[in-house]
């Protein structure tokens, strides 16, 4: 059975992250770009673990993110740690 590719996903639906620390927030890491390092505040969106357990069981999933590949891989390990 080939896996089939649910790739609507999008950063943005998944979380908000600033790097002010303005507000709550779920997780704080760094990221290093341009030889500067910066902390991130992420919020998670409601459910997001609960959702991406359930549908990787399903399909392949795939993130889109028009950020910085230092900042993306970062940021989809802090989210599925």
């Amino acid at each position: 059975l080939s896996p089939v590719c649910l790739g609507s996903l999008r950063r943005a639906a998944m979380v908000h992250c600033n790097t002010e620390g303005v507000g709550e927030y779920h997780e704080r890491f760094t990221v290093r770009y341009n030889n500067q390092d910066y902390d991130v505040f992420m919020k998670k969106r409601p459910h997001l673990e609960n959702f991406l357990a359930t549908v990787s069981k399903w399909f392949e999933v795939v993130v889109f993110t028009a950020s910085q590949k230092c900042y993306a891989n970062t940021l989809l390990d802090v989210t599925l740690a």
